[in-house]
C-alpha cells in the first residue's frame, strides 16, 4: 500500500510535557501535534507504548493513510508546498534506519521531555506554560491594568510548582523519568527543551543519574535559547555517546531582540561561539514570523560570516496564526526579496525551504482575520507593557494589521 500521509513518529517517539493544560502532565507523539493526552506516565508498564488507546488510534490513521486532525500543523505546511516536520522526520528514519517498515510493531526509541517552564525570555510565539517569564509578565500587566483579567492570577502561578509535583502523583519527576528511561532499554535518544534547558537543575540531575547508572549510550538533543551557556553542563553532555545543541537563533539584531525579548544579540553571538570553542555539535533552529521575516537576509549573512552550525532548519510560526509572516503586506518585502535573490543560498547548509523563499515572499500573502486582529491587539498590549521598543514603532505595517 502506498501511504503518502504516513508518519513514523507515533511508532517510535513520545513527547512528554509537564503542562498539557490546567498544569496537568500529558503526552503525545510529538511537539508539533496540537493536543496532549493527560495522564501520568511513570507507572506505565513496558508494553504501554504499544497498547495505549490514544497512541494506537493515531497509528491506525496513518496505516490507513488518513490525515489525523491532531497533526494539522504538518498538513498546513505540506499544503503550502513546504517540507513539514512529518516529511523531515520520515526522511531521517529512512536514512538512519533503512530496515524499518510501517508494518513493524511500535518500539519506543525517542522521548522528548519538557520538565518545567523555567525560562528567562518572553518569546512572542511561546506561552506561559513554557515560560514562567511570560506568566510573570501577564500577572504584572493585569495588575497594572495594561491588559484585561485572565485566569492566570498571581495565586495560580504561586501554587504552580506545588501543583506540578502533585499532578505527577507526588512522584519526583526526575526520579520517575530516570526509572522510566532505565526500564525502556530501547530508548536511543532524549530531547530536552523547556523553558530554557541551561536553567533547569532538573536536567542536570537527571543526566548525572543516567551517567552514574552507566546509561550513556544515548543521543542527547539539547534545545537552548543561547542566552546562557554553563560549562559544567557542557562537560556533562560530553559524557554521552552523542550530543547536539540546537540553538533558537532567529536574528540578527533588532529582529531577535523584539521576537525573543529581552534577549541581547551580542550575548547570543558570544555564547554561540563558546559552544563552538567547546567542540559541541550545534544546529540553528530559527522561527520565522511577521516579527522577524524581513531580517532573513541579514540572518543568512551572519551564518555565512560565522560558518556556523551543522544545519540551519526552517520553521514557520503558524500558531498563533496572527504571527504568520504572510500577513506582511507585499510593499514592505521589496528589499529582503532583492537581497535573497542576490545570495548563493546553495553554498550553505540550509534547509531546502530557504531556496524558495524569494519566490514565496513575492507571492504568498494572507489577509488578517478579525479574530486574528483582536488577538494581535491584545498581545501587543502585553508585549509592550515592559518593553521600551514598541510594536507600532518597530513595524511599519503595524497599523494595517491592527486596523488603526
Amino acid at each position: 500500500m502506498n501511504r503518502k500521509n504516513f508518519c513514523y513518529v507515533p511508532f517510535r517517539e513520545l513527547y512528554f510535557e509537564h503542562n498539557s493544560g490546567d498544569t496537568k502532565p500529558g503526552y503525545r507523539s510529538c511537539c508539533i501535534q496540537m493536543q496532549s493526552h493527560k495522564g501520568e506516565l511513570f507507572n506505565k508498564q513496558n508494553n504501554w507504548f504499544k497498547t495505549d488507546s490514544e497512541l494506537v488510534k493515531i497509528r491506525e490513521d496513518f496505516l490507513q493513510d488518513r490525515r489525523p486532525s491532531n497533526c494539522s500543523n504538518c498538513w498546513t505546511a505540506e499544503d503550502k508546498g513546504l517540507v513539514s516536520s512529518r516529511q523531515h522526520e520520515n526522511k531521517k528514519y529512512v536514512n538512519q534506519w533503512r530496515n524499518i517498515s510501517p508494518e513493524d510493531p511500535p518500539v519506543l526509541e525517542i522521548i522528548d521531555v519538557r520538565l518545567t517552564n523555567k525560562c528567562n525570555l518572553q518569546c512572542k510565539m511561546c506561552y506561559s506554560g513554557n515560560s514562567d517569564q511570560i506568566a510573570k509578565n501577564i500577572i504584572a500587566a493585569t495588575e497594572a491594568g495594561a491588559i484585561g483579567q485572565t485566569t492566570q492570577s498571581k495565586e495560580y502561578w504561586d501554587s504552580y510548582q506545588a501543583d506540578f509535583y502533585k499532578d505527577f502523583g507526588n512522584i519526583d519527576p526526575v526520579k520517575g523519568l530516570f526509572e522510566f528511561i532505565m526500564a525502556h532499554d530501547t530508548i536511543k535518544e532524549i530531547k530536552f527543551a523547556g523553558g530554557e534547558s541551561f536553567l533547569m537543575p532538573e536536567l542536570e540531575k537527571l543526566m548525572l543519574k543516567l551517567i552514574d547508572a552507566g546509561r550513556t549510550n544515548l543521543y542527547i538533543y539539547f534545545l537552548t535559547n543561547c542566552t546562557t551557556v554553563k560549562t559544567s553542563v557542557l562537560e556533562i553532555l560530553k559524557k554521552f555517546d552523542r550530543t547536539e545543541i540546537a540553538c533558537s537563533i532567529d536574528g540578527p539584531g533588532k529582529w531577535i531582540e523584539y521576537q525573543r525579548f529581552p534577549v541581547k544579540w551580542e550575548t547570543l553571538k558570544r555564547n554561540y561561539r563558546k559552544l563552538i570553542e567547546h567542540n559541541m555539535d550545534t544546529s540553528i533552529t530559527p522561527c520565522w514570523s511577521h516579527l522577524n521575516m524581513l531580517g532573513m537576509a541579514d540572518f543568512i549573512k551572519w551564518v555565512q560570516s560565522e560558518t556556523v552550525g551543522q544545519c540551519i532548519s526552517y520553521n514557520e510560526v503558524s500558531t498563533p496564526s496572527y504571527l504568520n509572516w504572510e500577513l506582511i503586506p507585499l510593499k514592505y518585502r521589496t528589499e529582503v526579496i532583492k537581497e535573497l535573490d542576490s545570495m548563493d543560498l546553495k553554498s550553505i547548509d540550509l534547509d531546502p525551504d530557504y531556496l524558495s523563499m524569494s519566490q514565496r515572499l513575492s507571492s504568498d500573502v494572507k489577509q488578517i482575520t478579525e479574530r486574528e486582529r483582536t488577538e494581535l491587539r491584545n498581545n501587543v498590549n502585553l508585549w509592550d507593557f515592559n518593553n521600551n521598543v514598541k510594536y507600532r514603532d518597530m513595524y511599519p505595517w503595524a497599523k494595517e494589521l491592527l486596523g488603526e
